[in-house]
């Protein structure tokens, strides 16, 4: 009886090995984030005075809920601007709710900087 010797290569597998390098990370400019910070105060004021307005008078959610029951998007997004917001607002509703999206932009970079999303429910 004869026996046979078979060589076997097997490759070696060489897996890479990450070795952390911490990056030198440029110096922090807290600028636009305080810049976003006071302009989300005008903001938040701004959603306020809608607010305040929403939950003191009858009639003007009354107008309100009638031309958002008539699918009129420019009459009810006139009516929360006549309230004089300085915010830029997108406005949408379903059977279901209301929603104002509030934004804003830096007034030195005139970049958006903040939003507010409120959702009112009307059902």
């Amino acid at each position: 009886m004869m026996y046979y010797y078979v060589r076997s290569y097997y490759p070696t597998t060489l897996y890479p090995v990450y070795i952390p390098v911490r990056e030198q990370l440029p110096p922090v400019n807290i600028e636009f984030f305080y810049e976003s910070a006071n302009e989300t105060v005008r903001l938040m004021n701004d959603v306020r005075v809608v607010l305040n307005k929403l939950s003191t008078s009858k009639e003007f959610d009354r107008q309100i809920m009638s031309a958002a029951q008539q699918s009129d998007h420019e009459e009810v997004k006139r009516l929360i601007q006549s309230l004089n917001i300085t915010s830029t607002i997108e406005v949408g509703f379903t059977p279901d709710e209301l929603r104002l999206n509030f934004s804003k932009k830096t007034v030195h970079s005139n970049r958006d900087c903040c939003k507010i999303t409120i959702f009112l429910r009307w059902r």
